[in-house]
């Protein structure tokens, strides 16, 4: 936070800190003063942070249920997009089997707009360069906030700025990775 209110956009992928080979950058959702690292070190890239793991393990409840609430919305939209060009193909077809004009002007334009439609690309995978700072690793992890703060992000940005120190899964976490090796 201090280096880009000092103007600097980028620290570069060949950045490192000469004494701590691993480096995390753990935060609250609603914390008002967390910051990312990754688009530091790698601006051309926008990733979502990691998701803390919960000391219990899985996510928590709501959390899933948003997630899979946004997974069946993308489904659900992409199901109606590909039904809708194929009645359009189907009808499109069938109305040129049935015609005995050549392709009119309407005609070129709808072709044109359903193969954009169809060509369009698909989003890229998740796979990009993190830098040295962390040994080639994640560095922003973010921790799952509790089901009543989700209510109100507002009211609880002063209190997330202080659960780090009482947070089972930032402990779990830091002790996962001390003694990883």
């Amino acid at each position: 936070m201090f280096l880009t209110v000092r103007g600097v956009d980028e620290i570069g992928l060949d950045f490192q800190f000469p004494t701590c080979p691993r480096f995390f950058n753990i935060f609250h959702p609603f914390d008002p003063v967390a910051f990312r690292i990754e688009p530091l070190v790698n601006p051309s890239v926008m990733s979502d942070p990691v998701l803390m793991p919960h000391h219990k393990g899985r996510k928590r409840m709501h959390i899933e249920l948003r997630e899979n609430l946004t997974r069946l919305g993308t489904n659900l939209r992409q199901t109606l997009i590909e039904s809708a060009l194929k009645t359009w193909e189907s009808i499109n077809e069938f109305a040129r089997a049935h015609s005995t004009q050549g392709p009119d002007e309407q005609d070129t334009v709808v072709e044109a707009a359903t193969e954009a439609i169809e060509s369009s690309p698909s989003p890229p995978a998740e796979v990009f360069k993190v830098g040295r700072l962390n040994s080639g690793q994640r560095i922003d992890y973010v921790l799952q906030e509790k089901p009543i703060e989700s209510l109100n992000e507002y009211l609880f940005a002063l209190s997330s700025h202080v659960c780090y120190w009482v947070s089972e899964d930032t402990a779990l976490f830091m002790l996962k990775e001390i003694y990883r090796d």
